[in-house]
């Protein structure tokens, strides 16, 4: 399950195509292109 931090959760999935996944509380999961140096 999905473990509560502070006042709001987020969960970062990392994935093969470098899209980050960010599921924020009362938002739906959108796919989040993070430039990493």
């Amino acid at each position: 399950m999905l473990k509560k931090s502070n006042n709001k959760h987020v969960l970062n999935t990392t994935l093969p195509s470098g899209i980050y996944l960010v599921k924020v509380s009362g938002l739906d999961s959108k796919p989040v292109r993070l430039v990493v140096n």
